[in-house]
């Protein structure tokens, strides 16, 4: 593969693999506290007089971090290699003679838009009714 078709292959499938893998990350992590508990535990930590238990705090928070957020990696990695394809390209250099192209990625976008709004619309009730339910367990 040429450097811009191999870093167009990278970037589109970085861009879409976080969706893809969540579940299985999501398995294979060890039990993370909730963005809420960990807040309020930094807020508890921090709020403390002593300097050690914020210190450990904190620690204990840079891990969480890095464990939780593992999915911004992928996404501003794939959205740099979409952009060095398209600058290698030259597709806003000259955009004349990128004009099909161009008008393909719209049309592309426009569809997979399209099918995202329809699909947030149709999971909406969804996850309300899951909601609902999972309210009534914890009772």
């Amino acid at each position: 593969m040429r450097p811009t078709a191999s870093s167009l292959v990278a970037g589109v499938l970085f861009a879409i693999l976080p969706p893809l893998l969540a579940p299985a990350v999501r398995a294979v992590l060890p039990a993370l506290a909730s963005q809420a508990e960990m807040y309020g535990g930094a807020l508890e930590a921090f709020s403390s007089p002593s300097w050690s238990r914020a210190l450990a705090f904190n620690m204990g928070m840079s891990t969480w971090a890095r464990l939780s957020n593992w999915a911004p990696v992928c996404f501003v990695l794939g959205r740099f290699l979409l952009g060095y394809w398209a600058g290698r390209k030259g597709l806003l250099q000259s955009p004349e003679r990128h004009h099909a192209l161009l008008r393909a990625i719209f049309a592309g976008a426009l569809v997979a838009w399209s099918l995202a709004t329809v699909l947030s619309l149709v999971q909406a009730p969804m996850r309300a009714a899951l909601a609902r339910q999972a309210s009534t367990w914890n009772r």
